[in-house]
């Protein structure tokens, strides 16, 4: 049987595509996950060398709102696609069946090859419109799957550069300015500015305007070692959080590759068939060697089976209402 359906390895896509829903599910999940990671990232504002801000969360969200639009528009395709592989899943077969019973027909043994395909004519000719037909359905489910197949791997690409260049991001900021320098630094003039202050309450009266003045400093110093020491904090966070955000892209690369994995299936399923089904076609192919191999395809179980699969596909994929953009 041709198709890419056929055989385990074609009922381990089968099963994956059964578990579509899951899968869609799984990958709203990791986007939404990842999301709100880079929205606590981002409050932070994180100036680079440059000047500029870090700010990941926006292209974020537009990458998941591609997400949704694909998933949207590959359920259209499957949907498209589930209609004619169900009219020929019915159609090709009772036609196949009527050329059967002409050939099984006594005369046939004592007919030429001409005195048959005639006789057959009709028939053939049915079958050759349903086959040109399909073609044509085919060619646009290919032409489409291949689109989209593009789209999703050029998604799968933007979120991966994403990630990586997030992670040089806060590790260039973890790295530029040395914070436990920064706050040792700082703890060290505390001590000296508090050292310097207790030597001046022991002096004169005169003193006191001086004394104001370090009471200043020390509270300045002090304000200094809280900001570096919640840096520090937030940069460990965000850190943890990188690599939180990248186990999400991990697995969402890992899950389009699923349905970039299945959606190439299906274009190369039509490709196969298109080239089969147009030999079908050839006039110098004896009516019963085209029956014959109608039937050895199981062309009837080849289209139930992709019946199903875009069936499947059309109905249980689903993707969740995606929320407006958090500012």
């Amino acid at each position: 049987m041709v198709g890419a359906f056929q055989g385990m390895a074609g009922q381990r896509i089968v099963d994956e595509i059964y578990d579509m829903a899951n899968t869609t599910n799984k990958l709203d999940v990791s986007f939404e996950r990842a999301y709100r990671l880079l929205l606590k990232i981002d409050c932070h504002k994180y100036a680079r060398e440059d000047g500029t801000i870090v700010e990941y969360a926006p292209t974020w969200h537009r990458y998941h709102e591609t997400f949704q639009q694909l998933i949207t528009e590959s359920k259209n395709i499957a949907s498209a696609g589930k209609c004619y592989a169900e009219r020929y899943a019915q159609e090709v077969p009772e036609k196949l069946e009527k050329l059967r019973k002409i050939i099984e027909d006594p005369r046939t043994e004592e007919e030429t090859f001409e005195e048959t395909r005639k006789r057959a004519n009709k028939t053939m000719q049915l079958i050759e419109a349903s086959i040109n037909l399909l073609l044509k359905d085919m060619a646009d489910t290919e032409a489409r799957a291949t689109k989209l197949g593009a789209k999703l791997s050029e998604l799968s690409k933007g979120v991966t550069i994403l990630s990586e260049e997030l992670e040089r991001d806060v590790d260039c900021l973890a790295t530029t300015v040395d914070i436990d320098v920064a706050i040792q630094t700082t703890e060290e003039h505390i001590k000296n500015v508090q050292t310097k202050l207790e030597k001046l309450k022991t002096q004169v009266v005169g003193s006191i305007p001086t004394c104001c003045s370090s009471k200043k400093e020390l509270e300045t110093a002090k304000e200094n070692l809280e900001a570096l020491k919640r840096k520090r904090d937030a940069l460990a966070q965000s850190k943890t959080d990188v690599n939180a955000i990248q186990e999400e892209v991990t697995s969402i690369v890992t899950q389009l590759g699923t349905i970039m994995k299945i959606w190439s299936s299906i274009q190369s399923d039509a490709v196969q068939l298109k080239g089969w089904l147009k030999g079908c076609l050839n006039p110098d192919v004896p009516v019963e060697d085209v029956a014959r191999d109608l039937s050895e395809i199981k062309i009837g179980l080849v289209y139930s089976i992709l019946c199903q699969v875009l069936q499947i596909y059309a109905t249980e994929v689903n993707v969740s209402t995606l929320n407006p953009l958090d500012t």
